[in-house]
């Protein structure tokens, strides 16, 4: 047929005189990008194609790397969807170079911003290599001066325990805050045996703390100064009655320590005369000291 025949040779079909149609395509051919039937990628029988070739003859003429079919580089580039902000920067795909910045595996954060729920660190777009941090195998990191971090919470020295020091800022705030041994001087450790101090106390110099408790319910004290009282352990009952010091404040519901079950942990009051008197003492004691008011 006209088909297997070179284009501009004749040839005798069957006795007669046929001219052929055959194109010479040469060494190589740009065609379309094309996908299988089964898709793209995806799938043991999705395959990527270059189709739609020109039908014709193609040879090699002795090169190894012919017969060839081709694609246009931009052709390629945009079917694939290789661009540069999918690429590392210093890299490159089909001649396209990538844009995304390689950063540090350990970088600083550029911003620190918090809400009432959430720190928020916000750091530079790019790509942060896997490393290893605090123990935590293929792992980057990010982080913030404690200077930032504090600033950015709100934490300044005046609401730090003075002495006390955090994320680099040492405090200074004394409202609030008494200490364990001006509460409970005679206790071993504060945590267990003197319950938590009230805030704002002054503790008088001449101050000096003595118990009322089943073995001593009575105590000699200056009338109209003022007197903490604190339960220990703050959880079990002190005795039925107190008489000779009249509440001031207290973290208790009840605003007089005169009565039945003393359930507060820690009481203020002024001495109404020379003695403090506890009656019907049970198992916790009262640790009572004078307080500058």
């Amino acid at each position: 047929t006209a088909s297997d025949i070179f284009q501009g040779k004749t040839a005798l079909v069957g006795g007669k005189k046929v001219t052929g149609t055959m194109v010479d395509r040469g060494l190589a051919q740009y065609g379309n990008w094309g996908c299988g039937d089964a898709g793209c990628g995806s799938g043991n029988d999705a395959y990527y194609a270059i189709n739609a070739l020109p039908e014709g003859y193609y040879h090699s003429d002795g090169n190894s790397w012919a017969p060839e079919a081709r694609i246009n580089a931009n052709t390629l580039r945009e079917s694939l969807g290789i661009t540069g902000n999918k690429i590392l920067s210093g890299q490159s795909i089909a001649g396209v170079s990538g844009t995304i910045p390689v950063r540090s595996g350990s970088s600083q954060a550029i911003h620190v911003g918090a809400n009432n729920e959430n720190t928020y660190l916000v750091f530079p777009y790019g790509y942060y290599p896997a490393e290893n941090h605090f123990s935590q195998n293929n792992t980057s990191e990010v982080y913030i001066p404690n200077s930032q971090l504090a600033s950015a919470i709100g934490l300044t020295a005046d609401k730090i325990k003075k002495g006390e020091n955090v994320l680099g800022i040492t405090g200074t705030g004394t409202t609030g805050y008494s200490s364990c041994s001006s509460c409970c001087p005679s206790c071993p450790s504060c945590n267990s045996c003197c319950p938590s101090c009230p805030a704002g106390i002054t503790f008088s110099s001449a101050s000096s703390s003595r118990y009322l408790s089943k073995d001593n319910t009575e105590l000699s004290v200056s009338p109209g100064h003022y007197y903490i009282l604190l339960r220990e352990p703050a959880t079990t009952n002190v005795g039925d009655a107190l008489s000779g010091c009249d509440v001031i404040d207290s973290d208790g519901s009840s605003s007089t320590i005169s009565g039945k079950t003393i359930y507060a942990s820690w009481r203020i009051c002024k001495a109404t005369g020379s003695k403090i008197t506890l009656s019907n003492p049970s198992g916790a004691r009262l640790l009572v000291s004078e307080i500058a008011h």
